[in-house]
């Protein structure tokens, strides 16, 4: 790098469902509070395209990145139709130069001393409703922002907070069900699928080149590491500094992506597949909205226990044993360690039961509980709803 440095960037790049939604609001709530401070997050304007978790992250900084990302490596089909179908949450920017050159200029305006940018889609150039994967796409990806950070001169700091394999899986997979309407793939063809995407150190290795391994923090993701929450975690690890007090961490729905129980997904693979009775009456948000209710209300399991046995769970930890190790030299406070994550295996085969399926009388009080979430939705919105069904339903019967 030639030249000062005029300010740290600390680059927040997920791993997904680790926290990143309720960091990413906390730090868009506080944005001018921390600005005070001399701490920059800048925070998208009102959006117009209506998707909140784009609007409080750098999603933009994804998009444009991905682009020229998918130029760079050859592949300009793709890059185009990418742009074409995200360019409208990347407004008003063009590109990554566009981006930080707004950033920098905003930067300098309020003369803060560190900026921080965050986007969990950064971590393998992947959201987390898509499956596939490409290593190439990794590396060009760190050293573009690697490039960008010596030319605006900033001294940078990569963190990532990453989740054990199995808990990874049963996360992802929620994610993916929830957010693709439609898809009802079967979790074993998901977990063969998304196997590449599980591989954490080669992964992160491509970033540590780019940026060099004293430039990178990794964070295991694990209650009893983050037990003051995320954000007290990364004002800590990330910052170097405590929670400005005065500014309260996030509280609301809104400020957690959970993940739907089993049965709540398998209700909503059962109502793509055209298998629910009156399902044409049912919309997604109302089962997603009815998940979060009850688990809150109720507190029913949502983790890998409800997928896998406690010895497959072994078995795939066990591949990435090598490679957790590894990690743990990247980690603060981890390293000498034996792995980067603190909860041991889980051990109780005798006490694990098999999914035995969404039973009648669960299919039942989960559609009675929709039911209850969409009649507190006001009247016009329903009979707009119900209107838009008669509508299809009528054309299909015409062409059929």
């Amino acid at each position: 790098m030639s030249g000062p440095v005029v300010a740290k960037l600390v680059l927040h790049i997920g791993q997904h469902k680790t926290g990143s939604t309720a960091l990413q609001s906390f730090l868009t709530r506080h944005a001018a509070g921390l600005s005070e401070r001399g701490l920059l997050y800048p925070a998208e304007p009102p959006s117009t395209h209506g998707v909140r978790s784009f609007s409080i992250s750098h999603y933009r900084l994804f998009v444009l990145l991905r682009r020229e990302v998918l130029e760079a490596v050859g592949e300009r089909a793709e890059a185009e139709r990418f742009w074409e179908k995200q360019r409208r949450f990347c407004a008003p920017f063009g590109s990554v130069q566009d981006f930080f050159e707004a950033l920098e200029s905003e930067r300098t305006r309020l003369g803060a001393g560190t900026v921080i940018l965050s986007a969990e889609d950064l971590f393998d150039l992947q959201s987390a409703h898509e499956i596939a994967f490409s290593p190439d796409w990794v590396k060009a990806g760190a050293q573009l922002l690697a490039r960008f950070a010596a030319t605006f001169h900033y001294a940078p700091r990569v963190v990532a907070y990453v989740r054990r394999q199995d808990h990874l899986l049963a996360a992802h997979y929620g994610e993916y069900i929830k957010g693709n309407p439609g898809q009802d793939v079967e979790f074993g063809a998901f977990a063969e699928a998304f196997a590449p995407r599980l591989r954490t150190h080669a992964i992160l290795a491509p970033w540590v080149a780019a940026f060099g391994a004293e430039h990178v923090a990794v964070r295991p993701y694990e209650a009893a590491v983050q037990s003051s929450g995320i954000v007290s975690d990364f004002f800590d690890q990330a910052l170097g500094l405590s929670v400005p007090s005065g500014l309260t961490q996030p509280l609301d729905a809104l400020s957690r992506n959970a993940s739907p129980d089993r049965d709540h997904l398998e209700f909503l693979r059962h109502l793509r597949r055209g298998s629910l009775r009156g399902g044409a009456f049912i919309q997604e948000r109302d089962v997603l909205a009815a998940a979060r209710l009850e688990a809150t209300g109720a507190g029913r399991g949502t983790g890998i226990g409800a997928w896998l046995s406690p010895q497959a769970r072994r078995d795939l930890l066990a591949v990435h044993a090598e490679g957790n190790a590894a990690l743990a030299r990247l980690a603060p406070g981890r390293m000498g360690h034996a792995s980067l994550f603190t909860e041991p295996l889980p051990a109780d085969d005798a006490a694990w039961h098999d999914y035995p399926g969404l039973s009648p009388a669960r299919l039942r009080e989960i559609a009675a509980n929709v039911r209850q979430v969409a009649s507190g939705r006001p009247a016009g919105q329903r009979l707009r709803w119900f209107l838009r069904v008669l509508k299809r339903q009528l054309r299909a019967s015409l062409s059929s």
